[in-house]
């Protein structure tokens, strides 16, 4: 019989159920039944649709595994899948993880010997010959604070106040009510956009969406990876996103992924396609940020074949293998896809050192032959202290394109930036002022303060810089008045003195969709690789790049450089600044420089790591 699904379990599509029986659970979980709510990584709150009519909870069918959501999700089940069957099929299944458990058991071999087959020993001589399928598995790693469900789930909680999904008050008020304060709290996963990663997750092709058909020799997966230091429907893990590691850091989230992901999606294979024998498995593996640097520490684990964690994960599977299959040759990588690796990971062993070259036990050397296709694409603007890239180079390829951080990789949603302080708050001290202590300077005295001019002078410099205008980019100054002896005063009283700052702030309308040219260059270069796409990015409106971009986006195709006036139109219009000063301890001078976490690099050149 199949699992009953309790809230928290997982959607193909990405995502969890939300909702549940309050009547009844199972070890603490409440039970989901049709018309519970859903949040799906790619079409956000919907419901579950099927369900086992034979057994009722409060007059709602029961969901198990394998049922679907109204968006066409599969349910799965956190449980080991049993099915009901003959008993030739157990037997098979029995003989096929002996197999396995003699071709991955820890023997004293050298890791370049060939494990055993996984196969059956011995089988019941079956009526007809077994499909064969080869699986293609998609495996997508979000970048830190990046969650899919998590955005859709703040889309939902912030309309749900309001009219502007077109909603029902019944609606609104249920979505009201599973909404906590942690999921409108600005700056955190449910506040994010949608990343490159999440979006060709969105475009891989999903073999069980539709039935399988004897004959079939080829059938996709894909399992979304939540980025580092999220977890769908629950708080932020803010410790994993500032140094990588911990519950919810890199090393988890591959460990996740073979622990849970991977045999999840081979179960749902298992349950669609009765009786295939699978004769090889090809993983295609995407990431952006510390997602990237999870994704090549998993294509090293993959590739460390039955000394590594994949054969537990294809054990735990209940997949029957065909004769043939060897795990030394019948599974690859195939194509590898990265958005600007940066793996940052500190810990307390480094001083909470995000610089260094200490990656805490993360993989991230890619080596020749590690995949049949290996492509980066590069932040060229980005020069962030804390974002130093890892590259690919040698010996893949890496491209590198205008934009910051995330205006290769995705997230930003917003049509405005700002307000950011572009440089570090200089401030003097001022006399001559008239003002008593505890008094606030006007506006006409801060302009003549020497924070003011200097603050001035670099506004001009980022305005030409930005082909911006002084609306866009302006002197923020403040005052403060501080107690401190006075230099060169014979007495050893302090006197109160009139401390003026200032920083050029830059606040501006931005369109965020630039971001959409490097998805497609990434679908493009992952397509001509042979990776199985559902749907291309021009199927789907909303990632259409805007028609001022189209012969920006041509050019980047062919590897052209860019014109001046291309150049200046994605600095002025569409290209983020993510450095600047802006730091989290309010609005009193720091000196510790840990706390200006986006900073830009004293060189004014992004710091690279190399790929080992």
């Amino acid at each position: 019989m199949r699992p009953i699904i309790v809230v928290g379990d997982r959607l193909s599509h990405g995502g969890s159920v939300v909702s549940g029986t309050s009547s009844s659970d199972i070890h603490g979980k409440l039970i989901a039944r049709v018309g519970d709510r859903v949040v799906c990584a790619v079409h956000g709150t919907n419901s579950i649709a099927t369900g086992d009519s034979t057994l009722m909870f409060d007059g709602q069918a029961v969901a198990r595994h394998g049922d679907k959501t109204a968006c066409g999700a599969m349910l799965i089940s956190s449980q080991q899948v049993t099915t009901v069957d003959d008993g030739s099929a157990a037997a098979a299944r029995k003989a096929s993880a002996a197999g396995t458990l003699a071709a991955l058991a820890p023997a004293a071999t050298p890791a370049t010997a060939e494990p055993a087959a996984l196969q059956a020993e011995t089988a019941p001589p079956a009526q007809e010959t077994p499909t064969t399928v080869k699986l293609r598995i998609g495996v997508f790693f979000d970048g830190t604070n990046n969650n899919a469900a998590n955005v859709a789930q703040g889309l939902q909680c912030r309309a749900s106040s309001a009219e502007a999904l077109g909603q029902s008050a019944e609606d609104r008020q249920s979505i009201a009510e599973s909404c906590r304060p942690f999921m409108l709290k600005e700056g955190s996963s449910y506040d994010n956009g949608i990343t490159n990663v999440a979006r060709l997750f969105r475009l891989y092709e999903d073999s069980t969406a539709t039935s399988f058909e004897p004959g079939t020799s080829d059938y996709s997966l894909r399992i979304y990876v939540e980025g580092i230091g999220t977890s769908a429907g629950e708080p932020d893990d803010l410790l994993s996103q500032g140094l990588g590691g911990g519950r919810t850091g890199v090393l988890a989230k591959v460990e996740q992924t073979f622990r849970q992901l991977v045999p999840e999606q081979l179960r749902t294979f298992v349950a669609n396609a009765s009786g295939a024998q699978v004769e090889a498995i090809e993983f295609d593996v995407f990431g952006f940020s510390r997602g990237a640097a999870a994704a090549r520490h998993f294509v090293n684990q993959i590739n460390r074949k039955g000394l590594g964690p994949l054969g537990d994960a294809l054990l735990q599977s209940g997949v029957t293998y065909a004769p043939t299959f060897k795990l030394t040759n019948a599974v690859q990588v195939g194509f590898v896809g990265l958005f600007d690796t940066v793996a940052a990971i500190g810990s307390l062993a480094d001083g909470l050192n995000v610089r260094d070259g200490n990656d805490g036990g993360v993989q991230t050397q890619l080596p020749a032959g590690c995949a049949r296709k290996v492509v980066q694409l590069t932040a060229r603007d980005e020069y962030r202290a804390n974002f130093l890239l890892t590259t690919v180079a040698p010996p893949h390829q890496e491209i590198a394109l205008p934009g910051v951080h995330s205006d290769v990789g995705g997230g930003y949603h917003r049509d405005r930036e700002g307000p950011l302080m572009l440089e570090k708050p200089v401030g003097y001290i001022e006399s001559g002022t008239g003002l008593s202590p505890g008094q606030t300077p006007d506006r006409t005295q801060l302009e003549r303060s020497r924070a003011y001019a200097q603050a001035e002078a670099a506004c001009a410099r980022w305005r030409e810089h930005l082909g911006l205008d002084a609306q866009a980019i302006r002197v923020d100054a403040w005052h403060h008045w501080q107690s401190q002896r006075r230099a060169g005063s014979a007495s050893m009283q302090p006197d109160w003195m009139l401390r003026i700052y200032a920083v050029p702030v830059l606040e501006r309308p931005l369109d965020w969709r630039y971001q959409l040219i490097p998805l497609r260059l990434m679908h493009k270069l992952a397509m001509e690789a042979g990776v199985p796409w559902k749907q291309s990015p021009d199927d789907i409106p909303e990632y259409s790049v805007p028609a001022d971009l189209e012969s920006v986006a041509a050019k980047l195709f062919a590897t052209q450089p860019l014109s001046v006036e291309e150049e200046s139109l994605l600095r002025s219009k569409y290209l983020h600044q993510s450095s600047h000063w802006n730091f989290a301890m309010g609005r009193n001078p720091v000196s510790l420089d840990l706390v200006y976490v986006n900073r830009p690099d004293p060189s004014g050149r992004r710091g690279i790591k190399p790929n080992q």
